[in-house]
């Protein structure tokens, strides 16, 4: 499909046969190859599970999770794209950071019922 002075069609003459790019992204722009992924990050992976294990039951993970979480969200960071698995870390790190509010929660109540468990038992009539 091309007219009588040569060009194809579409194309303005002087153009020549470049592809046009109607998206606006760069012309080098190219995408990774097919079956091509990052390699996820290890503690990534073990910040999530730890994340999870510390919010189902045992919560002495949580903390743990909340820093393996955090390191490797940094890492991951700082790889320039080569390593993934930033959400996964990001999510350790929020399942963390819960366990660990749930873990002083549940230990300032405690606290607090022998401190002052005592005091309401003698009072109450």
């Amino acid at each position: 499909m091309s007219d009588q002075s040569g060009t194809s069609y579409g194309s303005t003459p002087g153009e020549g046969n470049e592809p046009t790019n109607p998206y606006g992204q760069p012309p080098n722009f190219q995408q990774p190859a097919y079956g091509m992924q990052q390699q996820k990050h290890s503690l990534a992976i073990a910040a999530l599970v730890l994340g999870i294990l510390g919010l189902v039951g045992c919560l002495f993970f949580a903390p743990v999770a909340w820093v393996l979480g955090r390191k490797s969200v940094r890492e991951i960071d700082a790889s320039g794209g080569a390593l993934g698995g930033r959400g996964e870390a990001k999510a350790g790190q929020i399942l963390g950071i819960i366990g660990t509010v749930i873990i002083v929660g549940v230990t300032l109540f405690v606290l607090g019922v022998f401190l002052f468990g005592s005091y309401f038992m003698e009072t109450s009539p």
